[in-house]
């Protein structure tokens, strides 16, 4: 597959027709995820996002790989990076419990979106969109 650009992330990856679930030692295989297209009932995804990330959706599981740079020059960095980051999400859970509590509130009539932050939730919006109208144009533009 050719690279593709999307804003600033780069993207590429093959897919697979052959994909096979494993069954373990004790016979059990995972669950396949529910209302799958039947493409997915043999298909599989590799997915990488440049310059780092590789995502594996397959149709009972997914897994993501993160190459970082080796070297023990690297570690010390990798392990501030954690150590910050664990310390935003600890700072960010009560506000975001807050805000939960307020959401499910019958007095919650909704919020402004932010340009600077939201962009990820209107790309999502438009790919409902975009679904909705593939699959019932009619029904959506009746609305």
């Amino acid at each position: 597959m050719k690279p593709a650009r999307q804003g600033k992330i780069s993207r590429a990856g093959p897919g697979s027709t052959a994909y096979r679930q494993r069954l373990g030692d004790s016979k059990l295989v995972f669950p396949a995820v529910p209302d799958l297209p039947p493409g997915w009932r043999e298909g599989a995804g590799y997915v990488a996002l440049f310059p780092n990330v590789f995502l594996g959706p397959h149709r009972d599981h997914f897994y993501a790989l993160r190459i970082d740079p080796a070297g023990p020059a690297y570690a010390g960095l990798r392990a501030e990076n954690y150590a910050g980051w664990r310390q935003i999400f600890a700072e960010d859970q009560e506000v975001v419990e807050r805000m939960q509590r307020g959401r499910a509130s019958p007095a919650y009539r909704g919020g402004a979106f932010s340009p600077a932050m939201d962009g990820p939730t209107h790309c999502f919006h438009r790919w409902v969109a975009r679904q909705l109208m593939a699959t019932a144009p009619s029904a959506v533009a009746a609305e």
